[in-house]
């Protein structure tokens, strides 16, 4: 029985007890007024409300009081089934979950060569790749084919535009024979290279093996990182029972941002899922060999005015000479994306190029899948025989817009005339579909193959829909993997109740747990922890009273009925195998963030562009917070019932939730992030993440030991990116999505590797931008920044501190920050490493700042340190900030270039950038080592007793 349904039956007695002694109306409220002046401060705020609107009518306060109490019954009663049905759901046995097998793959000698045999069955797995083991943290060359593989993997997973150069460096062997062939003075001998095929494989075939033998996840996760790279990502695999395997899945997680022009010349920048949305596909094909290499085209029809970039590898890239084992079949695909400012002669559209690698004589197949697919097709041909014509003939009555791009070779100049004679009179062929290189270079060619693109009939596809082609053919698909069709089911049953045009009013029906009462809740929750507001009361008395308030919160929260849509999501948490789980998680994040790509990049524009009043914009980024619709919305919604039923004192409505934190640990467990700090409220959920948090300590070991890195900086300063570059993580970073609040997200150590680093886990955290503009726009003091840096700083054994070189004043900003949580940290006995990662710096400019910056950034320091260490009332014992906390001034500054090589949309990320990440990796700083999982709660209790810094505990 809840408070409020008890002190309502309190008046309900006293006044039947007035009504069986025939008692005055005047006696009535004399009873009453008894009863409010013994309940006191601890009388509900909705009885009081109640009871002094009384127009003095016993019997109708009664009936009042009654269909208050009998409401709390109900919704208790609802409440209470709503959670038994949950509690119903059980997970389906370990044993009986189906294994990522997917697709059949036959060993053959280039897998046994890269030792990826064993993986053939058993695929590899997103814990397989995201481990810090020995081989994550060293960037040599192999040394040896089976090296390769990992090599491979490890670039891609730091995003660095050389992953393709994968030539093994000559073991000490070959290094030796090669001096006995010099000491020998065998001239014939000189001219050979024994060693180069045994050191390198064609570049395709390390790809397609990698692919073969990966999980859905792992392929999904290469994909997004070769696009990064600006790498051509597979999109049909041959496979080795005679089929062909179609990545749908794999390229869910790519979203493409360019620049549209409307025909009045306004830019304006979109960004779409990949997969879904419409565009030319044209597709590259080649019949017989050629004089030039077609992919090497193809990166200069990319590029366009743009650094080269080699986009598809070809022959004269490292390993491109070798002949192709097992990727002859394959279909790769990249994007031309419009800049800002194009140049004449440019397309103002996005395409998708795809690529077949091989003669297509001999792959007939992929030939009839491309035509049947493609918005136009281009086939370079040097000479054309009998079967090229064939071919030809074939593909010129196909729906797509075709060409013929014409090398000819001088002593085949007649016959290829009298072919194209044959062509014209038993097909379509008119001269437009002619293209002839001649004497053109490729700048010039390109610029002729772009004006027939842009000439040609407009069909526009999707790739998606490309999957019916696919199907018609036999091709494998991997979204038909039974699992990942299941989570694709639950996904849409639950996002059925969304209406993308009224998302705002939605999330509040959506999602009733995290709403008002949640936030009000929070702000009472703080002034508890911070008690500025006593006024006349004693400080006892009026922390009783605050608490009393949030136990009735928490009570309204618990008369919300869960939605339909929080039914449905919990039911396909709880009720599907691991593999539908994780399939289901995905499918709603693709599609959530699909939804969000169509509301955010507007409003995110007009904030920029247009708005100038400061009401205006705090409204604009209200509206912004309220249009945002993630999935951490849905595992929040889970959090704050799980947490509001711990206030209620009926034992069902709690044991019906235990299966909750279960689940959200195996997320995490999984790759997820789980949310540390709700960042619409600025607080902590504190049972919900310990509960978490004990349940990833069940599932691991009882003395899983856990080392802690976060980031803190300026918003849109790239914390997120460089987490995920130095992690291979997946914290969110598409439009209109800074980050908001606090994320953790786990990633393994390898068992070889526990003892050097003295942990089993890392924990990485990412935080929101501190002087984050919503903040600033409700209030001008930084509060809530310092609370922020205090706790995150607190729960750290390394904080990166992000910096950017772009302004001084910012800096010395989130500097001041920092010094004040050291300050507090110090005091409490808490000395996390602080690292200082300067953004936007060049290597040259790194090594001015080296030998002239660094003096002067920690002079800065120290005076910020004294300034901080007065406000604490700390002057005499810090002042300067090596009294803070010990540092090495050559390990503490790291250097980052800029992100991007070239110019977006068509820039691939900087291997400059890439290589600096990765010297951050390889840090080793473990000497302070806590179990957090069982220390989170109890360590942000005891900062919170010891210092009361601004609710530190709960933001």
């Amino acid at each position: 029985m809840s408070k409020e349904e008890g002190q309502a039956s309190v008046f309900i007695i006293a006044l039947e007890e007035v009504e069986d002694l025939n008692n005055s109306k005047k006696e009535a409220e004399s009873v009453i007024q008894t009863l409010m002046e013994d309940m006191g401060s601890d009388l509900c705020a909705s009885l009081e409300h109640l009871i002094e609107k009384d127009d003095g009518n016993p019997a109708k306060l009664k009936d009042e009081l009654n269909l208050i109490r009998k409401q709390r019954v109900t919704q208790t009663e609802v409440m209470r089934s709503t959670l038994c049905e949950i509690g119903e759901l059980v997970c389906h046995d370990v044993s009986k979950q189906p294994e990522h097998k997917g697709h059949s793959v036959h060993k053959n000698d280039i897998l046994e060569r890269l030792g990826l045999e064993e993986y053939c069955n058993e695929k590899l797995s997103m814990r397989h790749i995201k481990k810090i083991s020995s081989q994550t943290i060293q960037s040599n060359k192999p040394s040896e084919l089976q090296e390769v593989p990992w090599y491979f993997i490890q670039k891609l997973m730091m995003v660095h535009s050389g992953a393709l150069m994968l030539k093994c460096i000559e073991s000490q062997c070959a290094k030796k024979h090669k001096g006995q062939l010099e000491d020998e003075e065998n001239v014939d001998e000189w001219l050979s290279d024994d060693t180069e095929d045994t050191l390198v494989l064609n570049p395709l075939d390390v790809i397609v093996a990698v692919f073969m033998c990966s999980d859905h996840f792992v392929q999904q996760e290469l994909v997004q990182k070769m696009s990064m790279c600006q790498i051509a990502v597979p999109f049909l695999l041959p496979n080795y029972n005679g089929s062909f395997y179609n990545l749908q899945w794999a390229l869910r997680t790519i979203r493409k941002k360019w620049h549209q022009t409307s025909e009045g010349s306004e830019t304006s920048t979109i960004e779409k899922d990949i997969v879904t949305h419409p565009m030319l596909a044209v597709t590259f094909i080649r019949l017989g060999d050629l004089q030039r290499s077609k992919s090497a085209f193809l990166n200069s029809l990319l590029s366009g005015s743009q650094d080269h970039h080699s986009f598809f590898t070809h022959s004269e890239m490292e390993g491109g000479h070798v002949p192709r084992k097992i990727s002859n079949g394959l279909v790769e695909l990249s994007w031309y994306l419009p800049q800002k400012k194009e140049n004449e002669g440019r397309l103002l559209e996005p395409m998708v190029v795809m690529n077949l690698r091989g003669d297509a004589k001999s792959l007939s197949t992929q030939v009839g899948f491309l035509a049947e697919v493609s918005s136009m097709i281009f086939v370079f041909v040097d000479d054309i025989g009998k079967e090229e014509e064939n071919v030809i003939a074939t593909l010129s009555k196909s729906k797509s817009s075709f060409f013929l791009l014409l090398n000819i070779k001088s002593n085949k100049t007649e016959a290829v005339t009298k072919r194209l004679k044959h062509l014209k009179s038993i097909c379509e062929i008119t001269r437009d579909n002619v293209l002839v290189r001649g004497m053109k270079n490729d700048a010039q060619f390109v610029s002729t193959v772009l004006s027939s693109i842009c000439k040609a009939e407009r069909r526009y596809v999707t790739l998606e829909g490309m999957s019916a082609a696919c199907r018609k053919l036999g091709f494998y698909i991997d979204e038909d993997y039974q699992p990942c069709k299941a989570g694709r089911k639950n996904a849409e049953k639950v996002l059925s109740y969304l209406n993308p045009d009224k998302i705002v009013e939605l999330k509040e029906k959506i999602f009733p747990f995290q709403g008002l009462h949640w936030q009000e809740f929070s702000r009472i929750e703080k002034e508890y922890k911070r008690l500025k507001d006593t006024g006349e009361k004693t400080p006892l008395e009026y922390a009783k009273e605050l608490e009393q308030k949030k136990k009735e919160l928490r009570q309204k929260q618990l008369e919300n009925e869960l939605s339909p849509a929080i039914k449905m999501f919990i039911e396909a948490l709880l009720g599907s195998t691991n593999d539908e789980r994780l399939f289901f998680l995905h499918w709603m994040k693709f599609k959530l963030d699909s939804i969000s790509s169509t509301i955010l990049p507007e409003l995110c524009e007009k904030l920029v562009t247009q708005i100038r009043g400061t009401n205006e914009k705090k409204q604009l980024l209200n509206r912004l917070s309220r249009s945002s619709l993630v999935l951490e919305h849905f595992l929040r919604e889970i959090g704050q019932i799980y947490e509001a039923s711990f206030y209620c004192s009926d034992p069902d409505l709690k044991k019906h939730l235990t299966k909750l934190p279960s689940a959200a640990a195996d997320m995490m467990l999984s790759g997820f992030p789980v949310e540390l700090i709700d960042g619409d409220v600025s607080n902590i959920p504190i049972r919900w993440v310990s509960d978490v948090l004990k349940q990833v300590q069940i599932k691991t070991h009882p003395d899983t030991r856990i080392f802690v890195l976060s980031v803190l900086g300026l918003q849109s300063t790239g914390k997120s990116t460089l987490l995920n570059t130095l992690f291979g993580l997946q914290f969110a970073v598409s439009a209109g999505r800074c980050t908001r609040g606090a994320f953790m997200q786990l990633i393994c150590v390898d068992q070889h590797m526990k003892a050097e680093l003295r942990c089993d886990y890392i924990m990485v955290i990412d935080t929101e931008g501190l002087r984050a503009q919503e903040l600033l726009s409700v209030t001008n003091n930084y509060e809530h920044d310092n609370e922020l840096a205090t706790l995150i700083t607190g729960l750290s054994d390394i904080v990166l501190v992000n910096l950017s070189s772009e302004s001084s004043s910012e800096m010395q900003d989130i500097l001041q920050i920092i010094v004040h949580a050291l300050i507090r940290m110090k005091e409490v006995g808490i000395k996390p490493s602080i690292y200082f990662i300067h953004h936007n710096v060049s290597d040259l400019s790194a090594s001015v700042l080296n030998f002239s910056g660094i003096t002067k950034f920690f002079k800065q320091l120290d005076i910020l340190t004294q300034m901080a260490a007065k406000q604490e009332n700390k002057e005499q014992t810090y002042t300067k900030f090596s009294d803070v906390i010990h540092y090495d001034i050559k390990k503490t500054m790291k250097y980052m270039p800029g992100l991007w090589h070239s110019e977006p949309p068509m820039a691939s990320v900087s291997s400059g950038y890439s290589e600096k990440v990765f010297e951050l990796k390889q840090i080793k700083n473990c000497e302070e080592i806590d179990n957090l999982v069982s220390e989170l709660k109890s360590e942000a209790d005891e900062l919170a007793r010891k210092q009361e810094l601004e609710g530190l505990r709960k933001l």
